[in-house]
Parts: structure tokens; C-alpha cells; sequence
């Protein structure tokens, strides 16, 4: 267990129409945030504060509001805090929002899509680990391609580093109105990659299924290792 203060931001949670809308999700839109929270509260962590930061799909949905409503203050000894703000920048706008509020609250910051999980019990503990052996000056992902920078993007900041560019750019980067998520995650991988943040993966440990709104579930990594990060098509 670290003494270190870690805060799990889950971004870009809304109600609105989606890419990927199971009926499940059609007949109830607080679906996929209830099932990520249900896992959430299962698994083992030493999380000090889980933080639900939720993008206003500019509709009122009485399920999704009643079922945010009631959200634990607490998964245990872990606070739960929600956060309501426009849909500027989806999940990275949402990313940047978060860490504006809590910069000097936290050593380290995990960002998650609200449609993943991190997986194993203890993940927290286990980023760590891999973060400070790996890349302690980077951003720790599920998958780096050399090409596109952090492909799948969840993954694991230090303050340190967030603070780098939060500090060059007065935000965390993210395309503005009307970008679509992959525009989004382009944009934040590279411009950190333009003041010399290195963007690294945990596939030599751990592998990362992906889900992918064409083809489905797609492997990345050896399947043989246990995944660190699940997307709730496979929970």
C-alpha cells in the first residue's frame, strides 16, 4: 500500500446519445455509469478519492439524474465527489476541469473513460509500481503507438507532470466545441508529446482489451497476461 494520495477521475460521463448504445442503455441512461460504479465498489484499491466528473448533455434525463442523486458520498474509506460542467473538450475537457480543482490536492491522477474499468484488485497499487519503475516523468496508457501517442487512453499521471503542462498550455489540452473523442485524444496526445512528455503502455505486464464501436472487442497485448483495463462490454 503507498502513502501516496491518488484521485481516479472518471471523465466524460453523460446521457446523451452515444456511439455505442446498447438497449440496456436506450431504456436506462445512467446504464454504462452503473455498471463502471457497481465494479468500482468491488474491486480492492487505496484510492483517496473517486471523482465522477459528468458533461451536461444539454437534456434532462430523470433516471440518469435520480441515479446520480444517489451516489455514496463513500465507497468504503474512499471519497466519491461529482462534478457537473458544460461538454467543452468531452472526457479531456472533462480531465482538465478536474485537475484544475484538485492541483494541489493530489500526487497522483488516473483518467478513465466512463465506459472502463481498471480491472485487478489493488490497481492502484499496481500502476504505481509500474509508473515510478517505467516512466516517472510520463503518462503511463494501455497502449503507446508511436504514431498516435496514447491510443487507449486510460491510464496515470503524476502531479508533477500534469503540472508540466497544465503550466505551458493554462489547461490539459483538448479540441473545443464540436470534436469528436478521437479528435480529442489526438489532440492531448500531441501536444504533450510536443514539450517532451513521453507516453508509455503497461503491455509487458499487463494486457488492455479495447472496445472497438466497429469490430467489437479488439486484444491488445498478450492475451496470456492479466488485463489492467476492461471495457464494461465485458463485465
Amino acid at each position: 500500500m503507498s502513502d501516496k494520495k491518488i484521485n481516479y477521475c472518471i471523465c466524460g460521463v453523460w446521457s446523451g446519445d452515444r456511439a455505442y448504445k446498447p438497449s440496456e442503455y436506450l431504456n436506462d441512461r445512467a446504464y454504462i455509469l452503473r455498471k463502471n460504479l457497481e465494479y468500482l465498489s468491488k474491486v480492492n484499491h487505496n484510492l483517496s478519492q473517486i471523482t465522477i466528473i459528468i458533461n451536461e448533455s444539454g437534456e434532462r434525463n430523470p433516471e440518469f439524474d435520480q441515479y446520480v442523486k444517489e451516489i455514496p458520498s463513500n465507497f468504503g474509506d474512499t471519497k466519491v465527489v461529482v462534478l457537473v460542467r458544460p461538454n467543452v473538450g468531452i472526457s479531456y475537457g472533462a480531465f482538465s476541469y478536474c485537475f484544475e480543482l484538485y492541483r494541489d490536492q493530489f500526487d497522483y491522477f488516473i483518467f478513465v473513460e466512463d465506459d472502463y474499468v481498471f480491472y485487478p484488485d489493488y490497481f492502484d497499487d499496481k500502476l504505481l509500481e509500474i509508473y515510478k519503475e517505467k516512466c516517472d516523468t510520463g503518462y503511463l496508457c494501455g497502449f503507446s503507438d508511436s504514431g498516435r501517442g496514447a491510443s487507449i487512453s486510460n491510464g496515470m499521471f503524476s502531479n508533477e507532470v500534469l503540472t508540466k503542462i497544465y503550466n505551458h498550455y493554462n489547461e490539459l489540452p483538448h479540441a473545443k466545441e464540436g470534436a469528436h473523442k478521437t479528435t480529442s485524444q489526438v489532440v492531448f496526445s500531441q501536444s504533450i508529446s510536443k514539450i517532451g512528455i513521453e507516453i508509455y503502455d503497461w503491455l509487458d505486464t499487463y494486457s488492455s482489451p479495447f472496445y472497438d464501436n466497429n469490430i467489437g472487442i479488439v486484444h491488445f497485448g498478450d492475451t496470456s497476461l492479466p488485463p489492467m483495463i476492461m471495457p464494461i462490454q465485458l463485465l
